[in-house]
């Protein structure tokens, strides 16, 4: 089994636990398409797991190159898709797909495994016919309808362009935005500002009430470096990641740019005045 550097911890950790191989990403976030290649053809897989699009970055993968490569090495290839639900048409490039509601403003308690007709998967959890006899246990109707929902319902078409007016904003006052030659989600922005500690520029923000993550948000509470960045190759402290949504305006994102601009201005001051 194999899965990139900047995969999910729910990803990465099982891999690492069953004697899987993790795979470098580039300076973008990208999974090293040579080095995956020369594993295949050391030491055959039978699956090549990989995040579609980062949580972190927002950075895609290159998943029709991967699906080639891993079809020419006769491995299977998953991908996680839970940031790319609702925000850009799926892609269809894979063996097993899975997604998620509550990323896309549905409920949480609710995800999706879609496999091809010819993959078979044999059943981890034992004792009842739910999930066509794939995983027992009792379902979650309405995270379930939820994800219905999710799943039918066309992405924001105004994404990109708050993304745009925010990035441009904050590359105005210093930031560095991350894997910004990459292709990107539209509603994900990372983004550093040399120099200043990404958990000092959170926390200042959220004084003037903007709601903003050093990382992942499951894992914005724990007291470590971004292992994203640091596959990356990048200051692992540095990083600041903001999210528009369905319901952001231009305003919205003006006022955090605002917050953002007072923010950094007193960071820096305070970093000549004591070093």
């Amino acid at each position: 089994m194999i899965c990139a550097a900047a995969d999910h911890p729910a990803v990465l950790e099982p891999v690492r636990a069953l004697g899987g191989v993790v795979c470098p990403v580039d300076s973008e976030g990208r999974v090293r398409l040579d080095v995956l290649e020369a594993l295949l053809a050391e030491a055959p897989a039978a699956l090549v797991s990989v995040i579609a699009a980062n949580n972190e970055t927002g950075a895609l993968q290159p998943v029709e190159a991967l699906y080639a490569l891993t079809q020419r090495h006769g491995a299977r290839l998953h991908l996680d898709a839970a940031q790319w639900v609702g925000r850009l048409p799926l892609p269809t490039a894979w063996d097993l797909l899975t997604l998620t509601a509550h990323k896309a403003g549905g409920l949480k308690g609710a995800g999706a495994l879609v496999i091809r007709p010819d993959v078979t998967l044999q059943a981890q959890q034992l004792g009842g016919s739910q999930e066509r006899g794939r995983r027992a246990g009792t379902l979650n109707p309405a995270a379930i309808a939820s994800l219905g929902v999710v799943a039918a319902s066309p992405p924001p078409p105004d994404l990109a362009a708050l993304q745009a007016r925010l990035e441009s904003g904050a590359e105005a006052l210093g930031a560095v935005i991350t894997a910004q030659r990459a292709p990107r989600l539209p509603n994900t922005t990372h983004l550093r500002f040399p120099g200043l500690a990404g958990s000092l520029v959170v926390l200042g923000l959220d004084t003037h009430g903007v709601c903003a993550s050093v990382g992942a948000a499951c894992s914005s509470g724990a007291a470590k470096p971004s292992h994203v960045l640091d596959a990356m190759g990048l200051p692992a402290t540095e990083g600041v990641r903001l999210s528009v949504g369905w319901n952001t305006s231009e305003a919205d994102v003006d006022a955090a740019l605002s917050a953002l601009a007072v923010v950094v201005e007193g960071l820096r001051g305070a970093e000549e005045l004591f070093g």
